[in-house]
Order: C-alpha cells, then structure tokens, then sequence
C-alpha cells in the first residue's frame, strides 16, 4: 500500500522527515506502508468506488513514520478506494513536547490552507473528504475557517473532526462559517481524559471532550462515542474502535446521514440533537 503526503517538516532525505519545522514550503511524495497484522478488518460490503480523496491531519506527538502507518490503516480499515493524502505538520512525535506541538500546529495553518485551496482547485469532479485528529484539528479548523471568509472559498465532502483538541469556545465560534463548504461536517466526541488534560493545561474546555457542555452546533453532527469505547482515555478510538470506523466508513462511503447509520440514535441535548451508540 501507498499512502501520498505533503509535509511542511524538516527534509531529512528522501521520504524521510524530521519532527522540527521546515522552511515553509511543502514537501510532497509517495510513502510504502507495510501493515501490521493486528490492523482490524470490517466485516462490511465495499464502498461504491467513487475516487475521492481523503486528507488525514494527525494529532500531537506523532512522528512522520508513525503518521504514514496511521494513514494507511485508515485506508485499509476504512476500505477507502480512493486516494489517502497524509497532511504532516512538524510534531515532535514526543510526549513531553506539547507546548512545542501546540506552536508547530499554529504555524503550520496558512500551509494547510494553501494546500487545501489548490487541491480543491485540481480535483475536478472528485470529492475532497477531511479527516483531522486531536491537535491536527486546530490548523484545520483555522485553515478551513480562513478559506470559507476568503475570496475563493473551496468546496468539500465530508469534513470529520475526531478527539479535536480545540478551545471548544473557538471552536463554537468558527464552525457556522465552515458549515457551508461542506457537505456534511462531523464532531465525534466523548469523555476524554487527554482532552481534560489538555483542558487543564491551557484553562478551557476542548471540542472533543463531551464530559461538560458537550458542543452542539447547527449544520454539523455530535457523536459521542463515550459508551461505545470501554477504554480509560478514549482519544485515539476513530482508529481502534470498530464501531466508530463502520460508522465513519457509512459516511465517507454512502454520505449517509446519522439517522440512516446502524447503531446511532439521538438524544435532544438543549433543543439540539446528540447523537449515541447503542449499547
């Protein structure tokens, strides 16, 4: 399997990246991705073979190695039939470097957008589906948020934010400008124990952390996963969890909306509606 890439990070050689920050300019390349045999298969028909493609954003503390498997298994698991383009902004791939994360994930945003903007000028008729995870949701949503107010704003399928590790005040305030360029947007969301530390460490909630005042917005789906991942942290389950990746398979494959995906049902939350697994 391959898996496409463009990096802002320090070129080390070919297809080899540092977790520091490059010039600015992006590197682009193709990188083998050799799967582990733990890799979950869904046991679920194959999608319709519409040739989309799928920007994957990772999170914090993610290396550019680490990075390329994960977007291969996201292929693989998802049986996506198009095209999987890692976006790869300079993470440490350290745990201890989160404030250092937390700058690069700033810095790397009107890269991000650029990149986004001629994609979606180059794609044709094929859709452009976002994926960002945890940390790598903050540039996307600035990125996002500077091409929908922008002069040429870009058109895309389906925009998924997983665990994102963003001021969920910020996060309230951007997204109906964003609704817009897609056609359907998607917050999953649970009781996040990275996110509450994360909550900590900067004083405010974050977006994909459902334990208080899980955030609602019009034109765009919460799920919260929180009962269906029995795990102690519950960040990285869009991933690992063979419910949410059937579920996310539904969308990317079908575009189908919550209320026609198996296993989802709805609770009124402050007159909007929160979307569930079923136990």
């Amino acid at each position: 399997m391959e898996v496409f890439y463009a990096t802002d990070r320090k070129a080390l050689s070919s297809n080899s990246f540092a977790g520091d920050r490059g010039s600015g300019a992006l590197s682009f390349g193709i990188s083998p991705v050799l799967l582990p045999a733990r890799t979950i298969a869904l046991g679920i028909p194959l999608s319709t073979g519409a040739k989309d493609i799928l920007v994957f954003v990772h999170g914090y503390n993610f290396s550019f190695d680490e990075a390329v498997l994960w977007a291969g298994q996201l292929k693989h698991q998802l049986h996506f039939e198009g095209a999987v383009v890692l976006y790869s902004w300079p993470s440490s791939g350290n745990r201890w470097s989160y404030l250092g994360d937390s700058s690069n994930a700033d810095w790397t945003t009107p890269h991000l957008a650029g990149f986004l903007q001629a994609l979606a000028a180059r794609t044709g008729r094929a859709q452009i589906h976002l994926l960002a995870h945890s940390l790598g949701s903050r540039p996307v949503v600035a990125a996002l948020h500077s091409l929908a107010v922008g002069p040429h704003a870009a058109r895309f399928g389906q925009i998924i934010f997983a665990a994102p590790d963003v001021d969920a005040d910020a996060f309230r305030d951007v997204l109906p400008a964003i609704v817009a360029t897609a056609e359907r947007i998607t917050l999953y969301t649970a009781s996040d124990l990275a996110l509450r530390v994360s909550a900590l460490l900067s004083a405010h909630p974050r977006a994909g952390d459902s334990d208080r005042n899980v955030v609602l917005i019009d034109g765009m789906d919460t799920i919260d996963v929180t009962s269906a991942d029995e795990g102690p942290i519950r960040h990285d389950y869009f991933l690992e969890n063979e419910r949410v990746l059937a579920d996310i398979f539904q969308l990317l494959s079908y575009a189908a909306p919550p209320d026609k995906r198996f296993r989802l049902f709805a609770v009124r939350v402050r007159g909007r509606l929160l979307w569930q697994f079923r136990s």
